[in-house]
């Protein structure tokens, strides 16, 4: 299963706007345009499993609600401060007031046939 999150993107929506442009014009059929998004699911969830190294700590103040739903984890936290977990340039932790965390399991994503 690839997950369809990253959609939402300024990537993903230009993708989406563009596609619906070439519809529009009868360039592409929308079957077309289907098969592109589900290739473009497939390779962002490829890239960020592959290439993206960076790792963050963070810490919260409160946790004000998750849920579980589809096997998607979602998190609102509050008060949250986060760190470079590797110490790169000494930079001071970051301190946002709110946070919404969406965790998929990444074992599955992209492996459909």
């Amino acid at each position: 299963m690839s997950y369809q999150m990253y959609r939402i993107t300024t990537l993903g929506s230009t993708l989406q706007e563009s596609l619906d442009d070439l519809i529009q014009s009868n360039q592409i059929s929308p079957n077309v345009a289907f098969k592109v998004m589900a290739q473009f699911d497939k390779v962002v969830n490829t890239a960020l499993e592959q290439r993206v190294k960076s790792r963050l700590n963070f810490k919260a103040e409160h946790l004000e609600s998750y849920r579980f739903c589809d096997n998607v984890w979602t998190f609102i936290l509050k008060n949250v401060e986060f760190k470079d977990s590797q110490g790169h340039g000494h930079s001071e932790p970051v301190k946002v007031s709110k946070v919404k965390i969406v965790a998929c399991d990444g074992k599955s994503a992209g492996k459909e046939a």
